[in-house]
């Protein structure tokens, strides 16, 4: 839909897209809807069959915020059961 309007949006008037999105949304077919949601249902199953692999990623990563065992630092320990992960480093926020 927003490719079939900014084809004909010429004049990039917000009262101008809404007539073409009005004139767009009811020129929709049925069947074009349809295939539409079953596009978006294939998309969320895809999705969730993953979930699975995700949450075993996850799992994987164990964080300890307050480590009282080790009396050498007392940053956060972040520990990797897994060599996939390389180069892990501290969150810097803009205004550090």
């Amino acid at each position: 839909m927003k490719t079939r309007i900014a084809a004909k949006n010429v004049t990039f008037k917000l009262q101008d897209v809404q007539q073409l999105a009005e004139q767009n949304f009811s020129a929709v077919t049925m069947e074009e809807w349809a295939t539409v949601c079953r596009h978006a249902k294939a998309v969320e199953e895809e999705y969730l069959s993953r979930e699975h692999k995700m949450d075993s990623v996850m799992e994987r990563i164990t964080i300890n915020a307050d480590d009282d065992d080790d009396d050498d630092t007392s940053e956060s320990t972040v520990s990797y059961e897994d060599d996939d992960i390389h180069e892990v480093g501290p969150i810097v926020s803009d205004s550090e």
